[in-house]
């Protein structure tokens, strides 16, 4: 999920000055040699996100958390919150944790951009596209529910005490919308949360310290450097349902990847975007379209958007397709006659957020999406995966998992679970890999 919109400033991330920023942060059962092997839940079509259950304080408080490659924020509701999703009575609450630390808001070590709340805690802002979430810092300990590891590290997060929903175009719509369907779940007891349905309450964001907005090292930067895991690298695989996180390890064989260089100077998983294809044929879209914007890995994001001129060069090749092949939903599509026609409105297709009912045959029909990273990594994009049953879509309808967002290039949720990607930090890149076969069954 992209933080901070524009107002977000570039510097050089180093990780050693990451890893020495956390203020007492330790591990409390440190695992030599260890890799944390998490599980992930949520399914696409249902929240367009995914996420894992996390152990918060002693005695430990189990929330799920969204996994956000896209922030870098550890966030969970904390008892003042009553917009968040929930029962307030079971959210986080330091003063019942042996471990917990709260934040000064006088301590200069920390970006407390809100000032003092709640008597003299560090209070500070998240702003995600259309959402803005206020919290206060805590240090406390925390325990990703490992299938093979139990143990619990000390690192800085915080508690939400306020969110808040904005309006605006397709991505803010879907962000907001699903959280507040999370609202509509509130009256459910934790126990049914947990063992039934669960559903996002709080965000792990995995990016680099320089999109912290508390301004300290992020909880996996802190798992690193406190000796939880010995390994600066992860492994996601994405599945329709639930999937799997590798911390400290990749999921295969280094061999079994596609690499492209890592750049981290704007603090993501950046990347460098040189082509798109269709159907094989180059896509023609000016190469500073890409190289002044930003190609990231967002988890956080659920679905493959481009910047607006790529996205319209894109939307004007699938409509030279129409001579040849009728595409449902962009072929012979037109704007009402009743509009001026020297204004007339986008037409009620598919790349304007329009559903269609699309037959098997006719998905068939539809061209094959190709983008190319460097070092020749190509990452196919099929109809099958681009045509989905999206979140604004009436049932049996299929709408276009491809979307827009300015100065931003990002492979969201919708293209990442057709891969196995490796988040290998220490080595400075990203991999593709195909996903074993077992993985998601």
């Amino acid at each position: 999920m992209i933080m901070k919109q524009a107002s977000t400033c570039f510097v050089l991330l180093s990780l050693l000055f990451c890893c020495c920023c956390v203020k007492e942060a330790s591990s409390t059962n440190s695992v030599e040699n260890s890799s944390l092997s998490v599980p992930i839940y949520g399914t696409f079509t249902e929240f367009f996100q995914y996420w894992v259950k996390v152990q918060v304080g002693n005695p430990p408080v189990e929330f799920t958390t969204v996994v956000d490659t896209g922030s870098s924020d550890f966030l969970i509701p904390s008892k003042h919150c009553k917009s968040c999703a929930g029962k307030v009575s079971e959210f986080y609450n330091y003063s019942h944790s042996s471990t917990s630390k709260v934040i000064n808001c006088n301590d200069g070590t920390y970006d407390c951009d809100l000032g003092c709340v709640y008597h003299g805690k560090c209070g500070f802002s998240v702003s995600y596209v259309g959402i803005t979430e206020k919290a206060f810092g805590v240090l406390d300990d925390i325990n990703p529910m490992s299938l093979n590891v139990n143990t619990s590290t000390s690192v800085n997060f915080g508690a939400i005490f306020n969110i808040s929903f904005g309006n605006g175009d397709i991505l803010r719509k879907v962000r907001t919308e699903m959280l507040v369907a999370t609202n509509n779940k509130k009256s459910r007891s934790r126990k049914e949360h947990l063992q039934q349905d669960s559903y996002p309450e709080g965000m792990w964001g995995f990016a680099f310290q320089k999109l912290n907005s508390l301004g300290t090292a992020p909880a996996f930067d802190t798992l690193v450097s406190s000796g939880t895991i010995q390994r600066d690298q992860f492994s996601m695989i994405l599945c329709e349902t639930g999937g799997s996180l590798l911390l400290g390890d990749l999921h295969q064989a280094a061999s079994d990847y596609q690499f492209t260089p890592l750049n981290t100077t704007a603090g993501f998983y950046g990347f460098q975007l040189n082509n798109l294809l269709l159907n094989g044929e180059v896509v023609r879209i000016p190469s500073p379209v890409f190289t002044n914007s930003i190609s990231i890995v967002d988890t956080g994001t659920p679905l493959l958007t481009l910047p607006p001129e790529a996205f319209t060069l894109l939307y004007k090749s699938f409509l030279g397709l129409c001579d040849v092949t009728n595409l449902t939903g962009i072929c012979h599509v037109s704007s009402s006659s009743a509009y001026s026609t020297s204004h007339p409105p986008p037409p009620p297709d598919l790349f304007h957020n329009h559903c269609f009912s699309i037959s098997d045959s006719e998905i068939n029909l539809f061209p094959t999406l190709t983008l190319i990273l460097q070092n020749g990594v190509a990452l196919q994009y099929t109809p099958q995966d681009y045509l989905l049953p999206l979140y604004y879509c009436e049932e049996g309808t299929l709408g276009l998992a491809i979307g827009k967002e300015k100065g931003f290039t990002i492979l969201g949720a919708s293209i990442l679970k057709l891969y196995n990607v490796a988040y290998d930090r220490m080595h400075s890149q990203i991999g593709f890999a195909t996903i074993p076969g077992n993985s998601c069954s």
